[in-house]
């Protein structure tokens, strides 16, 4: 019984496989939203979830596809040169060291227009975790758990989770801080402060 149990349970992982790998091997089609987006899981050793994101962006950039929601939003795929984060490094390293629990790297995968948000680029965005994120220019809200939502046209914008700048530091023990003020990350903390400083003292002088 349990060879069988096995035997079933390897059948339905190739199954998967298979479909998966029909998939990818769709993208090329925009018109077909159904194949538009990449696989959730790679499947060939050494390529990793975020090049197939690139490879996405890439092949499909300046490319639209019309969501049932929010109804009326429009996602225009982009990439972070096409951006009005363009050249703002700092900002944009933010993104994965600031706002998430982990430090992860952030990949543009479009723009998302014709929704509430005032701001003037609401971006979307992924990572290692697979999620998708839109940035406003103050916090990072999380709009779907995954790929699948945008197969079905669809992500939470206004988003019931979202992120502010610095949260990722928020339950961090003073042995954590230490570690944190040792490496890069520490460091463009304290530049931020100082830079800070100095424009609050500069307002006090005025």
């Amino acid at each position: 019984v349990p060879f069988l149990v096995k035997k079933s349970q390897l059948f339905h992982k190739l199954l998967s496989c298979t479909r998966i790998t029909l998939l990818l091997f769709s993208l090329p089609h925009i018109s077909a939203y159904s194949s538009m987006f990449p696989p959730l899981v790679c499947l060939f050793p050494g390529v990793k979830y975020l090049d197939l994101v690139s490879d996405f962006v890439s092949k499909h950039k300046h490319k639209c596809l019309s969501l049932k929601s929010p109804a009326g939003a429009i996602l225009r795929i982009a990439g972070l040169e096409d951006t009005i984060y363009r050249g703002k490094h700092d900002e944009v390293n933010g993104w994965g060291k600031f706002y998430l629990p982990k430090i992860v790297n952030m990949k543009v995968i479009g723009v998302l227009e014709g929704t509430s948000c005032p701001c003037e680029q609401l971006v979307l965005m992924t990572c290692e975790d697979k999620k998708l994120y839109a940035y406003d220019g103050e916090e990072l809200h999380l709009v779907a758990p995954g790929f699948e939502r945008l197969h079905d046209k669809e992500i939470e914008y206004p988003a019931s989770k979202s992120y502010y700048n610095g949260e990722a530091f928020k339950d961090m023990t003073e042995e954590d801080w230490k570690e944190v003020k040792r490496g890069a990350v520490g460091r463009k903390l304290e530049q931020e402060h100082q830079k800070l400083v100095k424009k609050k003292q500069g307002s006090i002088l005025k």
